[in-house]
């Protein structure tokens, strides 16, 4: 079961929106982001060949690091669930797009890796994937790192994605925890020092 259907997910989703909401206002600041995933044409049918080609696509630019997605291969209710929030419905696959281009616009000194035999296996088509950054949208400079898997639900008929479903390998509230941490060390300004402090249990942040 996804983490945010349990109490501490609920927490977690919070954290969730509240990022999604803090990518929004980032973007329209520097005028990125969700700008760049507003242009979009209409998902057509197509064959699951071009759906798998078309999703590799994707991951060879790095999309949900670099922003640079295309998803021509999702229908536009896709489903979207990670161990943080769900969401879908009309306009789902334009959201997920403007956050993963709202993330890529905060992240610098990124690091990923992609594995997959790209085989589609009872209209499932799963990839593994690693990734770090550094959060360059927060005064601290955490590092945002995670692992975990990605499995593309393909509907036979149109050979669009309709579910995407995003699990993560390490315990999403570690994920979050490690955000309130400076990723350089020894800090190197006061708001490293603060946060590295009030990780570590000191409220004064001293």
């Amino acid at each position: 079961m996804p983490a945010f259907y349990t109490p501490t997910g609920l927490g977690l989703k919070a954290a969730w929106k509240g990022a999604e909401l803090f990518g929004d206002a980032a973007a329209a600041l520097s005028g990125k982001g969700a700008a760049k995933a507003a242009a979009a044409s209409p998902a057509r049918a197509r064959s699951v060949e071009e759906t798998v080609a078309s999703i590799r696509a994707d991951y060879d630019r790095d999309y949900f690091i670099s922003g640079d997605a295309e998803m021509a291969a999702y229908a536009d209710n896709c489903e979207f669930s990670d161990d943080f929030a769900a969401f879908g419905g009309a306009g789902a696959t334009q959201r997920f797009k403007k956050n993963v281009a709202n993330l890529g616009g905060l992240l610098s000194d990124v690091k990923i890796d992609v594995d997959s035999d790209w085989a589609v296996v009872d209209n499932r088509l799963t990839t593994n994937w690693r990734f770090q950054g550094v959060v360059k949208g927060l005064p601290w400079r955490p590092l945002l790192a995670a692992a975990g898997s990605t499995t593309h639900v393909i509907d036979p008929a149109s050979g669009l994605v309709v579910e995407h479903q995003e699990r993560w390998k390490a315990d999403p509230a570690q994920v979050v925890a490690r955000l309130l941490r400076p990723a350089r060390t020894p800090p190197g300004t006061a708001w490293e020092t603060f946060m590295l402090s009030l990780s570590a249990g000191d409220v004064s942040g001293m």
